[in-house]
């Protein structure tokens, strides 16, 4: 939930918007996916809003990807 409402508020696109999907495509997506999978689908965004903005977001790409690493350390 913290994570979503990061990038939510950030300029960095969602992940359905990324790869051009509804809304409802990206909740089945989510839904029928594991949560490493949906990390992943996070983390590949981060990524992409890394090469092609220089600085914008910037602070909220670093906020995501360290709730993201939080989440992670939970499960392993």
């Amino acid at each position: 939930m913290v994570l979503h409402h990061i990038l939510v508020r950030s300029p960095v696109p969602l992940p359905h918007k990324l790869h051009g999907w509804q809304e409802a495509e990206y909740v089945r997506w989510v839904d029928e996916h594991s949560e490493e999978e949906c990390w992943t689908l996070v983390e590949g965004g981060l990524t992409h809003w890394e090469k092609v903005s220089e600085t914008e977001g910037n602070e909220y790409v670093t906020l995501a990807r360290t709730v993201l690493r939080n989440a992670q350390s939970q499960i392993t």
